[in-house]
């Protein structure tokens, strides 16, 4: 019986493949598998900076100043985001002092400059002073870094010397001025941050006898960004 049906049973070697075919067929497939996550990978993270950069490039242009468009190259190991070093300098036309935006955000001013490369302090610190006013009205104040993180992960600092009698409440929102004290000029260098940055909205006020106080929502993205705007003052 097995004689007879013999001749018409494959071979087993031309129907299968040993186990060793299998293992070095499948380690060749996760081989091809992982280069092609990773140029994957390599596509979006090539799309993503792509739509960063175009969005940066159809941000309104300002009057009397150009913008330099830098990436972010160091972060700081202790103070991450609020520290941070790009990779423009002097040869890009930067200066100490230049404001220093992510997208159409105020965020910070370059405080050193080297041939190649800068570092900037943003307004989380309280080493980077901004004048500000509060949108479609006349209250002006100082910005100042006393950084705190709530419970929707947002960063809040302070506004202070707004005047006492004007109404002042939540939702309102907060941009630069335009304004600098001749002290804040002389030492950062590049002059007066421009009117009219968006700085952020305000979430609570208090009072004492003098003056009012504010608590203000950064609007700029602080967690997640690799590029920056360089706004730069153009000679007459």
């Amino acid at each position: 019986m097995n004689n007879a049906i013999l001749p018409f049973l494959p071979k087993v070697s031309e129907q299968f493949y040993s186990m060793k075919d299998l293992e070095a067929e499948n380690a060749d497939l996760r081989e091809r598998l992982a280069k092609l996550e990773s140029l994957q990978d390599h596509w979006n993270s090539l799309f993503d900076t792509n739509q960063t950069l175009r969005s940066i490039s159809q941000l309104p242009k300002r009057d009397n100043y150009k913008s330099v468009v830098a990436q972010v190259s160091v972060r700081s190991p202790l103070k991450g985001n609020s520290r941070f070093i790009i990779n423009r300098g002097t040869e890009s036309g930067l200066k100490v002092g230049h404001p220093v935006l992510v997208y159409d955000c105020m965020f910070g001013r370059i405080v050193e400059v080297k041939k190649n490369y800068s570092v900037v302090t943003t307004i989380l610190e309280e080493s980077v002073p901004v004048f500000c006013r509060i949108k479609g009205t006349e209250m002006f104040g100082l910005l100042k870094g006393e950084i705190k993180s709530d419970l929707k992960d947002e960063i809040v600092c302070k506004l202070i010397y707004l005047p006492r009698e004007e109404p002042v409440v939540s939702g309102m929102l907060v941009e630069t001025s335009g304004f600098s004290t001749e002290f804040d000029a002389r030492e950062l260098g590049a002059g007066v941050i421009p009117s009219a940055i968006k700085i952020g909205k305000i979430k609570s006020v208090s009072k004492n006898e003098i003056d009012q106080k504010a608590e203000v929502v950064l609007s700029a993205k602080w967690k997640s960004f690799d590029y920056v705007t360089i706004l730069i003052k153009e000679e007459p």
